[in-house]
This record gives C-alpha cells, structure tokens and sequence, in this order.
C-alpha cells in the first residue's frame, strides 16, 4: 500500500493490519474515523487513514488501552488526509 490518491476497501485494510474487519469497524467508531462510501454504501479508505489504523494497532501492540491509544493520538498530529 503507498499513498498515490488510491482507496482501500475494508479487506485491504484488515488484511494489510493483520486484523478481522470487525476490529476495523470498531476503531472507526471508537477514533472517529469516517471513510469515504461508494454508492453501495462499501467503506473506501485513504492512504492517511490506513496509516492512522496501523499507528492504532502499534499503541495497541505496545498494551496501551483504548484510552491511552486516544491520548496518544491527541497528542501526535493527525495524518489522516482524504
């Protein structure tokens, strides 16, 4: 995966983190990220969110709680981009 303006869907990114698409969905919710819907309504992800989950997984990886993981992504700048 690199950033060049493609969108990633659900699969790509579950697969890519080494995660089940639930765990995808429930951090959306639980860090606000919102990714773009086709017209069917299929999630499609920037290349800035992709590297915002994967900086998610490493806080978890590292045994950081869910709030921990929300502090320290306050505290770094966002990189999300669409």
């Amino acid at each position: 995966m690199n950033e060049n303006g493609i969108k990633y869907t659900i699969d790509q990114v579950a697969e890519f983190l080494g995660i089940p698409k639930s765990t995808v969905r429930y951090w959306e919710k639980v860090f606000d990220i919102e990714p773009d819907r086709t017209d069917g309504n299929h999630r499609r992800y920037s290349w800035g969110q992709v590297q915002r989950f994967q900086k998610i997984k490493e806080l978890y990886d590292q045994h950081f709680s869910t709030e921990g993981v929300r502090l320290k992504l306050q505290e770094a700048p966002s990189e999300e981009a669409s």
